[in-house]
């Protein structure tokens, strides 16, 4: 497809070696920069919250949390819920 202007990844990093899941978590911020929106649903929770400009925490089909990636990395509640304590 030539020029997208939305891209939706599903699990992206799932069944991936760590190094590929990196490269991967490397490339998303470029596509961004390069004008592609990126809609990602992923279980790395952290990795995702560290380069999310937005973001929307579902807990059974529920938006439980929103805001920005940043935000939400240095919020306890999140931190306690999602990444096992405080990051």
């Amino acid at each position: 497809m030539a020029k997208p202007s939305v891209l939706l990844l599903d699990e992206p990093t799932l069944g991936l070696a760590p190094g590929i899941a990196k490269q991967m978590f490397k490339l998303v911020p470029k596509l961004v920069e390069s004008g592609v929106t990126v809609i990602m649903a992923e279980q790395d929770v952290y990795a995702t919250l560290k380069i999310a400009g937005f973001v929307y925490v579902l807990e059974n089909g529920r938006i439980v949390a929103d805001g920005t990636g940043k935000d939400l990395l240095g919020d306890p509640i999140i931190q306690k819920a999602y990444l096992g304590g405080s990051k």
